[in-house]
């Protein structure tokens, strides 16, 4: 399997995150035009401004959650590694 890393800037990821979230919302909320704002950087701005989705709100979720997610996945890996129990 291979293993995928980022291969742009630090900016570049944030912002994806954040553009991903927007459309998250967005798609949740479905306002007039929703489809049409997703590929329109500033209005991704806007809409990121209006729902607070700040990049410094997207870094804190990326670390609390990443740290949940590590947490889980070493417990997932854990079970799944773990011998069979006899019985």
């Amino acid at each position: 399997m291979a293993e995928w890393k980022w291969d742009g800037s630090i900016w570049d990821f944030a912002e994806t995150v954040q553009w991903a979230l927007v459309f998250r919302q967005l798609s949740k909320d479905r306002p007039a035009g929703w489809s049409e704002m997703v590929s329109d950087p500033k209005m991704i701005l806007k809409k990121a401004d209006e729902y607070g989705i700040t990049l410094r709100a997207v870094t804190d979720e990326m670390l609390r959650i990443g740290a949940d997610l590590d947490h889980m996945l070493a417990l997932l890996e854990k079970r799944r590694d773990a011998p069979e129990a006899d019985g």
